[in-house]
C-alpha cells in the first residue's frame, strides 16, 4: 500500500511539472470621467471559450509601467470603445470627429507600443484596430459619411452603407469579403461573413506592413493582419458571437490563443 501511495505522488508530481499552462490573454480597459475602468464581458466569456486566462488591464500613463505588464503576458486584446485622438495620426478633428478620451488614448498607445515591440499576439476590435492602424503609422476616416469617397459616388449601388447600426452586437447587419488565402481567411475557413456594425471611424490609410484582409461592399475596411508583428484586428465585433462559441467567430480567439502559446 505504501508503494501505491508513493507512486501517486510521483505520478501527480510528474504531471503538475509537465501539465499544460493556458496563455494568460490581457484585455485593455475603459476608463469613465468617474475614474473606473471597464471591461464588457463579452471579450472575458470569448477568451474562456477559446481556452485563454482573461486578465482585465488597468490604464498605464508610462511606459516602463506598459512594458512590465506586457512582459507578463502571453496575448493582449486591445478592445472597443470612443474615437481616437486625431493628433495621433497627424490631423486637424473635424466637427464630426465623437467622443475622444484622453487618458485611454496614452494608455492604449503604451499597451500597443510596448506589445508590438515584444511580438506579443495581438488582436485588434473595433477602436482595437483602428489604435494598431495608427499605431504603426496609419490613419483613420474620423467620420466615414463625413470623409468617406463612397458618399460622393454616383452609382448608388457603391454608396456608403450604415456603419453605425443600432441593433444588438449578437445581430448581424453586415456581410464582409473576406481576401482569399489571407491569414483571416485561414482562420476562419470562409470568404464571407455576417458581420455586426458598430462605427463611424474605421482605417483609412493602412499603415507599412498592414494587409487588408476584410471589406465590405463599400470599401470600408473591417479586418487587417499585420504578421510581422503578430497581429490580427477587426473592426467587426467577434466577441459577441464567439462568448457563446459560435462557429467561425470563436475561432478568431482561439487563434489567438494559439498564436500566444508560441
Amino acid at each position: 500500500m505504501k508503494r501505491i501511495i508513493a507512486a501517486a505522488f510521483v505520478i501527480a508530481a510528474i504531471c503538475s511539472c509537465t501539465r499544460h499552462e493556458a496563455p494568460l490573454i490581457g484585455i485593455s480597459s475603459g476608463y469613465s470621467e468617474t475614474g473606473r475602468m471597464s471591461v464588457g464581458q463579452t471579450y472575458v466569456n470569448s477568451v474562456i471559450q477559446a481556452g485563454g486566462v482573461p486578465v482585465i488591464l488597468p490604464l498605464v500613463r508610462d511606459s516602463i509601467t506598459a512594458e512590465k505588464i506586457i512582459s507578463r503576458l502571453d496575448g493582449i486584446i486591445m478592445s472597443g470603445g470612443e474615437d481616437f485622438a486625431p493628433a495621433y495620426f497627424g490631423e486637424e478633428e473635424i466637427p464630426e470627429l465623437g467622443t475622444v478620451n484622453g487618458p485611454r488614448d496614452t494608455s492604449d498607445m503604451l499597451l500597443m507600443n510596448a506589445a508590438i515591440r515584444h511580438k506579443l499576439a495581438i488582436l485588434g476590435i473595433c477602436r482595437g484596430e483602428q489604435g494598431l492602424n495608427v499605431a504603426l503609422g496609419g490613419s483613420l476616416y474620423q467620420d466615414l459619411p463625413a470623409q468617406h469617397p463612397s458618399t460622393e459616388a454616383a452609382d448608388s449601388s457603391k454608396m456608403l452603407l450604415t456603419h453605425r447600426q443600432e441593433e444588438p452586437s449578437t445581430t448581424a447587419t453586415q456581410t464582409v469579403t473576406i481576401a482569399e488565402g489571407s491569414y483571416l481567411h485561414q482562420i476562419l475557413g470562409v470568404t464571407t461573413l455576417q458581420v455586426n456594425s458598430h462605427h463611424h471611424q474605421a482605417v483609412k490609410a493602412p499603415a507599412p506592413g498592414v494587409t487588408i484582409t476584410a471589406e465590405t461592399q463599400d470599401g470600408v475596411v473591417e479586418a487587417f493582419e499585420a504578421l510581422q508583428y503578430n497581429i490580427v484586428a477587426t473592426q467587426f465585433h467577434p466577441e459577441a458571437f464567439a462568448q457563446f462559441g459560435k462557429e467561425p467567430y470563436i475561432r478568431i480567439f482561439r487563434d489567438l490563443v494559439k498564436r500566444a502559446e508560441k
